[in-house]
């Protein structure tokens, strides 16, 4: 089945959105919605603008995980990152989506994602350009509106900052143009509530909340352990791959590859400052550890990579399924 998803036809993607669907029939059947957690006010604002009822935000979601996968795949081909033209950036996108019941609804993580593809498509646009300024602005305004969508994704701010050195060398005009664009939401919604709201509702407005110890497990500790050593096996054993995924690739596609590794490593640091961890929030590592995934897959042998996927791709689904046995 994999050998399908080798391709880069416009029908191949349309495959990939009925593998997703698949994967999240369950959802409209059994399994309820994940709780989304607190969200921030773009999140906030994203759902009041949504019809009302489960099955519109379930399929938004669906469509959402659909359009991170192709853009992902689109930047993997359109730069030359890999050793062949595949979907599987955002096949194996899709698949982390669906790898557990918690996962599904349109949750705070599902729609900053969705804002952390597109700064990352703005990266990649910088290297050797003369005038990266717009691409840089852009990538900081797309972090900001992420942070404003879920809190956790505040150290994604260190991803423009660090993106940016690697692909080149800093300069003020740059640095500057960056931070405006990252806090350029934030100052909107301070303008917002100062003229709309009462005094002292911003932090509640922008979806803030700290407390002490910043990392603690919810009610559903033992099984949200297992999910996340699951996750962080799945993690390490991508950045352990980075010799193979970056082996004979040109200087500027290992420099995009390293900003993939970054994003999954700052996704890890992001939930140290989350207060309470919740099952949603594992969703930050799934853009670039699924896209890290394809990449690594694309490379295996065709048989090593459908056996991976198949056992992958049956688990998901085994665990997805399950509850429609006492239908």
């Amino acid at each position: 089945m994999l050998k399908i998803f080798r391709t880069n036809q416009l029908f191949v993607h349309l495959l990939v959105l009925v593998y997703l669907a698949i994967l999240w029939i369950p959802a409209y059947l059994v399994t309820p919605v994940a709780p989304a957690g607190k969200g921030g006010f773009v999140y906030d604002w994203f759902l009041g603008i949504l019809p009302p009822g489960q099955n519109w935000t379930l399929t938004i979601a669906i469509l959402l995980i659909w359009i991170q996968g192709l853009v992902m795949s689109f930047l993997m081909n359109e730069y030359r990152i890999g050793p062949q033209a595949s979907l599987f950036p955002g096949l194996f996108i899709a698949l982390l989506y669906s790898a557990s019941p918690e996962f599904y609804g349109l949750s705070p993580q599902l729609l900053a994602n969705t804002f952390l593809v597109l700064a990352i498509q703005q990266l990649y646009k910088i290297y050797k350009q003369t005038d990266s300024v717009r691409p840089i602005f852009n990538a900081g305004l797309l972090i900001g509106l992420a942070t404003l969508t879920f809190q956790g994704y505040l150290l994604f701010a260190l991803l423009g900052w660090i993106g940016i050195g690697i692909l080149k060398s800093r300069k003020v005009k740059e640095a500057l143009q960056y931070i405006i664009g990252l806090l350029l939401p934030w100052g909107l919604l301070w303008a917002m509530d100062y003229l709309l709201e009462p005094p002292g509702t911003f932090a509640e407005l922008a979806g803030l909340s700290w407390g002490w110890p910043p990392f603690f497990y919810g009610p559903e500790g033992l099984r949200m352990v297992v999910q996340l050593l699951v996750l962080m096996v799945l993690v390490v054993a991508v950045v352990l791959q980075y010799n193979r995924v970056t082996l004979g690739e040109t200087m500027q596609v290992q420099k995009n590859i390293q900003i993939l590794y970054w994003a999954a490593l700052l996704a890890l640091g992001s939930l140290l400052i989350i207060q309470q961890i919740e099952f949603t929030q594992f969703l930050m590592v799934v853009v670039p550890t699924g896209a890290l995934l394809g990449l690594w897959m694309v490379r295996l042998r065709p048989s090593q990579a459908e056996m991976s996927h198949f056992l992958l791709f049956m688990a998901a689904f085994i665990y997805q399924y399950f509850p429609l046995m006492y239908l």
